[in-house]
Formats: C-alpha cells, sequence, structure tokens
C-alpha cells in the first residue's frame, strides 16, 4: 500500500472495491512465495486475513483452522464470557502442525456427522467408542455414499493408514506417505492417542503457509468485546484466558462510549494490541488511536449481505474508507 498511487488522475469522489483495478507495473519478484504479506501489526498474523467477530462467521474451530495458516479468528462479544474462556483456552490447545480432529461416537448417524462437514476429500471423522478409546477413521467422502440413518460404527473397514507425529518430519513427506497409501485422509497418532488428523491437500498448505502462533508456539486467537458494562473486568478475563488480540467493536465506533472503553482497556496495560472500530474516516482514526487502539477495524456497510446503507444511508464505499483510514494511522504508528 505505501507503493500504491492513482494512475494519471486521482478520483474526486469515493470508491469502493468494484470501482478499482490495479494497474501492473515492473517488478523484481520472481516468485510469489517470495512475497511477505505479514501484518507486522502486532496481531501475529502471516496473512492478512482476519475473520469476522460475529456468531454466524466465526467459533473456535474457525479460529484455529486460520491461525494454523497464518490468518486470524476474532470470536464474537455476544458469547458468554465462561464460553469465551473456554473457546480461548480450546483454540490454545489445538495442533498447530495438523488438523483438529473431528471427534464423534461409533452410534452417531450418518446425518448427524453431516451437520458439522460436508463430505468432500481430505476430511474425516475420528470414530470412538463409549468409553473415548479410538477406533478408526471414516473419510468424508464414505459419509456421501452411507444411508443418513447408518452409524459411523458400521463403517469402519479394517485398519486405517495414520501418521506417527513423532516420524512425521516435514509436510512433504507426509504428503509423500498419504500419496503412496493411496489416501487422502488419515489419523495423526501419537504414543497410540489421535493428536489430529491430516490430508494431502492440509500438507501442500502446511508446507506453503506460516501458522500465527504467540510466543509458546500456540495458535493465535482474537476475542471481541462490546462497549458497555464492565469492560475492564471482561479484558482481564479474555487475558487471562491468553487471548492474543483484543477487539473492542460497536456498529459507530466514533462516539464517545467506544472512546471511554478504549481508555478503560488501554489503561489496564494488558500488553495486547487494542483494535477498536468500526470507522471510516481519518478523524475517527485520530480519535481512537488518541484514547489507545494499536488497529483500526474500518468498514461501515460495506458488506455484500449488509444492509446498512440502503437502509439507513449511513456508510462509505470501503476503497476509499480504507484508503483515507490506513494513511491516518500510518501517520500515527497505528494500522487498520
Amino acid at each position: 500500500m505505501e507503493r500504491m498511487r492513482f494512475y494519471e488522475t486521482r478520483p474526486t469522489h469515493d470508491l469502493t472495491y468494484s470501482d478499482v483495478f490495479l494497474v501492473p507495473s515492473r517488478s523484481g519478484v520472481t516468485s510469489r512465495f517470495d512475497v511477505d504479506l505479514a501484518a507486522n501489526d502486532g496481531s501475529g498474523a502471516t496473512i492478512p486475513i482476519v475473520s469476522a467477530n460475529m456468531n454466524s462467521v466465526t467459533g473456535p474451530r474457525l479460529a484455529a483452522t486460520l491461525a494454523r495458516r497464518g490468518g486470524l479468528g476474532v470470536l464474537p462479544q455476544d458469547m458468554h464470557l465462561q464460553d469465551l474462556d473456554a473457546a480461548i483456552r480450546w483454540v490454545k490447545d489445538q495442533p498447530v502442525d495438523f488438523d483438529t480432529a473431528y471427534d464423534m461416537g461409533a452410534q452417531t448417524t450418518v446425518a448427524e456427522a453431516l451437520e458439522q462437514l460436508l463430505p468432500v476429500a481430505g476430511r474425516g471423522v475420528v470414530v470412538r467408542d463409549a468409553d473415548g478409546e479410538y477406533l478408526g477413521c471414516v473419510p468424508a467422502t464414505r459419509l456421501g455414499t452411507a444411508g443418513p440413518d447408518a452409524v459411523l460404527g458400521d463403517l469402519l473397514h479394517g485398519a486405517s493408514t495414520a501418521i506417527d507425529a513423532e516420524d512425521a518430519g516435514t509436510p512433504r513427506h507426509v504428503y509423500d506417505v498419504l500419496s503412496a497409501a493411496e489416501v487422502d485422509f488419515a489419523p495423526v497418532m501419537r504414543h497410540g492417542r489421535v493428536v489430529g488428523t491430516t490430508s494431502q491437500t492440509s500438507a501442500i498448505r502446511s508446507d506453503i503457509y506460516t501458522p500465527a502462533v504467540d510466543a509458546s508456539g500456540r495458535l493465535r486467537v482474537a476475542a471481541a468485546l462490546g462497549i458497555n458494562g464492565d469492560v475492564a473486568a471482561k479484558a482481564k478475563a479474555l487475558a487471562a484466558a491468553g487471548v492474543d488480540v483484543l477487539v473492542l467493536d460497536t456498529a459507530h465506533g466514533h462516539q464517545d462510549g467506544m472512546l471511554r472503553a478504549l481508555r478503560t482497556v488501554s489503561s489496564l496495560q494488558l500488553g495486547i494490541p487494542l483494535v477498536a472500530g468500526n470507522v471510516v474516516t481519518a478523524d475517527a482514526v485520530a480519535h481512537l488511536v488518541g484514547a489507545g487502539a494499536d488497529i483500526i477495524k474500518v468498514g461501515v456497510g460495506p458488506g455484500a449481505m449488509c444492509t446498512t446503507r440502503m437502509m439507513t444511508a449511513v456508510g462509505r464505499p470501503q476503497f476509499s474508507a480504507v484508503l483515507e483510514t490506513a494513511a491516518a494511522a500510518r501517520s500515527l504508528g497505528a494500522h487498520v
């Protein structure tokens, strides 16, 4: 963004992303893998992808999956504090090198299993008995051919190809093992215990992406909190649970309530990056950064499914909003 400029003329009106094209120019980059996409904003993300803090978007499993590929999942603020605490700790307990297993009982029906994962290649279910002992794995593709009333225990046939976590080696080695065995999904075992799952596709992705991990090597996760109630107590509780980024979020971020909440959380000096928003102007950025925000959350009404602009006439085209707020944040040593 620092090198981006308008070609020939600068528009006098606001633009959204569909109004804009990138004009290619001379480059010394020889490979797309040579490009570093790390945010460098304190969030620890190695790619600039962040999931929305909405119940319909981000849960702990998505947060873990995103962090495994370098992004950042933001757990929503309308979860109960105890559930947020549990979700943060759950993400921190997930494997970094392998996918989180879908654990289900032997008596789980195919219909119930399909509520949690699609019948596509590269995924599967770890099946356990009533005592939690490992019985085997069912590839997700098998769920697509079985009757909805069939139970997972009846779909187990023979021993599953497994990867030993201690001998897994590089992602390329994992891919070669799976390819040689002609399987696309396998459990990962350590001392006879399932610690994750993997697939040919997952192994390739692990070789491409750098996980977003904390100082202890655990997956990173963010959590949102609103601007009302005892924000100090909630922020301290989330910090104690191990959250890596705190997001103070409200639909209209340029308001006195946000500034009060932001000052309150900033004064706690939790040592965690603070995100605040949503805003769309340089003036708002200055106020939020002045109140303690490290990162600014930008956008009012830009989403494809958002009706804010049409219903209320409130908002701003997103490209221009990002352009203005990014320049303002950079001048203040902050980020968007």
